[in-house]
Order: C-alpha cells, then sequence, then structure tokens
C-alpha cells in the first residue's frame, strides 16, 4: 500500500472522533446510525480484503501446483502481497 493513510484507519478515526464529539456535546448531536455505520464499513473492507487475499493465495497456490515455481514467485508476478500475514 502507498504512504497514503489506509482507508479502513481512516473511517476507524473517524467514527472515534464522532463517538467523541456526540460525548462532548451530551448527546444534543445525535447521529449513532452513522457512527454505527463507519464502523461497519470498515469491519467488511476488512472482511473482503481477507477473502480477496485467501482466494489470491488460493491461485498462486494452484498456479505453482500447475506450472510449477513456487507460490510467492506467483503472487510476487502479480503484485499482490496476499502472503504477507505468513512473513513471507
Amino acid at each position: 500500500m502507498s504512504d497514503k493513510q489506509d482507508i479502513v484507519e481512516q473511517l476507524r478515526s473517524w467514527s472515534e472522533q464522532l463517538k467523541s464529539l456526540s460525548r462532548w456535546t451530551s448527546g444534543k448531536l445525535k447521529f449513532p446510525q452513522r457512527i454505527t455505520l463507519i464502523g461497519e464499513a470498515a469491519d467488511e473492507i476488512e472482511r473482503l480484503r481477507a477473502e480477496r487475499d485467501e482466494a489470491r493465495r488460493m491461485c498462486c497456490l494452484f498456479q505453482s501446483r500447475l506450472l510449477g515455481s513456487e507460490p510467492l514467485w506467483w503472487s510476487r508476478k502479480q503484485g499482490w502481497d496476499c502472503f504477507k500475514e505468513d512473513g513471507k
């Protein structure tokens, strides 16, 4: 990822800021649905990224078995970092 702040981090930060603002105004500003929605969006992005990376790992494993070489090589060839959790 680039040096830009990750969208999930931004969403979580905004959610926390809205929670603080809501507490600071003693609940006069009411937007709990938006706070919840922002947190749910961040959760969904993380879930979809995990599914995407798992699909990419499966693709790399399939390619490596079918055509030879290492799964990590196939991952790098595609420009993917789907094996990052494995410390590779």
